[in-house]
Order: C-alpha cells, then structure tokens, then sequence
C-alpha cells in the first residue's frame, strides 16, 4: 500500500491545529497583560482570579457583566473555600469597572 503526500501531511496539519487551538484559548483566558499591572487593585485581582482560572482582560466584558461574574464568583469562592473580604471584592470591581468594555473613566 502506497502512502500519498497528502497522507503524510494530515498528521502534521492536525498537529498545527491543535497548538493554534491552544494558543487561541490561552490568549483568550488571559494570555494579555491586564491594564495597571502594578496597582494594588490589579494585584489583587490577579492573586484571588488566577487561582481557580487565567485572568480575562478586564474589557472582556461590561461592567454590568463584571457585576454577574463577581456574583458567580463568590459562589464558587465559598465552595472551594478561597477567603475573601468584602473590601476586597469592592476592590476588584472597581478595578474590573474601571477597564471594562464601554468603560469611559
């Protein structure tokens, strides 16, 4: 049995594939930087997010979207059992609000 040029190629197409794939979603899930890394918000976000999932850029969504998310969050939060404080959570609202997508100041 003869093995075409075309054979030979598949494996190597689906293997490009696969690392574009997984690039794609690892920009997507936070691969950029997140705007005002240095601020305390922003470190603060990046040390309680990054521990369950990749940081989204904060202009990901808007801030009524945040809003929802933060929500769910704490759910989750309390079921791994990740402790937080409410000023922490303002905090990083006003963080995520700040960037968010539509956000003007």
């Amino acid at each position: 049995m003869r093995v075409t040029e075309k054979e030979t190629l598949r494996p190597k197409r689906k293997l490009l594939l696969g690392g574009l794939v997984v690039a794609l979603v690892s920009f997507a899930c936070g691969g950029m930087s997140i705007p005002n890394p240095e601020s305390q918000e922003a470190r603060l976000y990046s040390k309680k997010c990054s521990i369950c999932h990749g940081l989204p850029h904060p202009s990901r969504h808007s801030r009524i979207e945040w809003d929802h998310y933060l929500e769910l969050m704490k759910i989750n939060m309390d079921k791994k059992s990740v402790s937080y404080s409410a000023e922490e959570i303002r905090n990083i609202r006003n963080y995520l609000h700040r960037f968010a997508k539509g956000a003007t100041s």
